[in-house]
């Protein structure tokens, strides 16, 4: 589902603010979770009381957001440089 939303707003907003606002929410949902286990390590009773939903959250969040901004930009891109003789070739080997 997450994946038709670029299709629309791409031409909208622009594949780079795309590309990179895909990319800065993914730092902060790797971040979080790195967070989440960070204090998890130093403190385990604190982490299990208020921040349990916190792997799970970053991690469904990271789903949507890659499919969004990067796998979708990645896919455009590919389109417009490989050469079209070899187009078949790259798809089959990329996915």
């Amino acid at each position: 589902m997450a994946s038709t939303i670029p299709t629309f707003i791409v031409d909208k907003v622009g594949r780079r603010i795309l590309l990179l606002s895909g990319l800065c929410a993914i730092v902060l949902c790797i971040g979080s979770l790195g967070a989440y286990f960070h204090v998890k390590r130093i403190n385990e009773a604190a982490a299990l009381a208020y921040l349990s939903w916190m792997p799970l959250c970053s991690l469904i969040l990271y789903c949507i957001v890659e499919s969004i901004g990067v796998s979708s930009i990645v896919y455009i891109l590919v389109g417009e440089i490989i050469p079209p003789k070899t187009k078949g070739n790259f798809n089959f080997a990329f996915q």
